[in-house]
C-alpha cells in the first residue's frame, strides 16, 4: 500500500465523522494517530473525565430530545445541558489554530516575516549553505 493511501486511511475516521456533521467528539481518550488527524481537519477532539461524560449522558438519556452540550473552546469548557460544566485542556497552539481556522500550511505562512527574518540572518551567517543552493 502506498504511502499516500495509508495516510488517507488514517484521516478516514476524522473525515467520517465530518461527513455526519460532528464538529466535536468528547471522549476519556484518543488514540495518537486519530488525535494528531482531527485538529488539521477541523474536528475538535475533547478528553473529559469518564465520570464527567457519564454525568453529561445522565442528563441526555432520559430526554434525548433535551440534549444540547455545548463546547466552549475560549474556554476551554463543556456545558452540560443543565448547565454543569466541565473544564478540559487543550494545547494553546492547538487551540489558537483552531479558532483562526488555521490547517499546518496556514501555521507555517502565519509565521511568514518569521521565517524569512530567520532565512536572512541564517544566510548572513553560514553563506556556504546558500552558495551551494544557488549554483545548482
Amino acid at each position: 500500500m502506498s504511502e499516500e493511501r495509508f495516510v488517507a486511511l488514517r484521516e478516514g475516521a476524522v473525515w467520517a465523522l465530518q461527513g455526519f456533521g460532528i464538529r466535536c467528539v468528547i471522549a476519556p481518550s484518543f488514540g495518537e494517530i486519530f488525535l494528531g488527524n482531527c485538529f488539521p481537519n477541523g474536528l475538535l477532539p475533547v478528553i473529559l473525565e469518564e465520570v464527567h461524560i457519564r454525568a453529561i449522558a445522565a442528563e441526555i438519556e432520559p430526554n434525548p430530545k433535551i440534549n444540547l452540550v455545548t463546547v466552549d473552546l475560549i474556554r476551554r469548557r463543556v456545558d452540560s445541558p443543565s448547565g454543569r460544566q466541565f473544564e478540559f485542556a487543550v494545547a494553546p497552539m492547538r487551540r489558537d489554530a483552531f479558532l483562526q481556522g488555521l490547517d499546518t500550511i496556514g501555521l507555517t505562512l502565519a509565521r511568514d516575516d518569521e521565517i524569512g527574518s530567520f532565512q536572512a540572518a541564517d544566510h548572513r551567517t553560514r553563506p556556504w549553505i546558500y552558495e551551494t543552493l544557488e549554483q545548482e
